[in-house]
């Protein structure tokens, strides 16, 4: 599967990932298309500019800085409760070191 969304993403899109598939934990973007649809791509560009931003925000959940970043600046997200509870959905997940919100608070306070 990994390979064929690399090909929609360069036949459709014109976008060749520099480092396919490597945003986290060896995953793929199956993750974030559930969960951005086709804005998937957005977090898949912002990924690309820095990939630092590839890294999970916690090894409890699959989420990546990319998607902290994505939520205060194209969603609005203004508190770090509406990226838990709204964004992520990680009230769901449960995070027994507390890094999630550690993650999400630093990001909204950088914003």
């Amino acid at each position: 599967y990994r390979k064929i969304a690399e090909d929609t993403l360069r036949k459709a899109f014109g976008i060749k990932l520099k480092n396919p598939f490597h945003l986290y934990g060896g995953g793929s973007t199956t993750y974030l298309g559930g969960k951005y649809g086709t804005r998937y791509e957005e977090i898949v560009r912002l990924v690309e500019k820095d990939p630092s931003l590839a890294e999970k925000i916690c090894d409890c959940s699959p989420a990546i800085r990319a998607q902290l970043v994505y939520s205060t600046q194209e969603e609005m997200a203004l508190t770090a409760d509406d990226i838990l509870l709204r964004r992520l959905s990680l009230q769901f997940i449960p995070c027994k070191t507390g890094n999630c919100r550690k993650a999400i608070d630093n990001e909204v306070k950088r914003e």
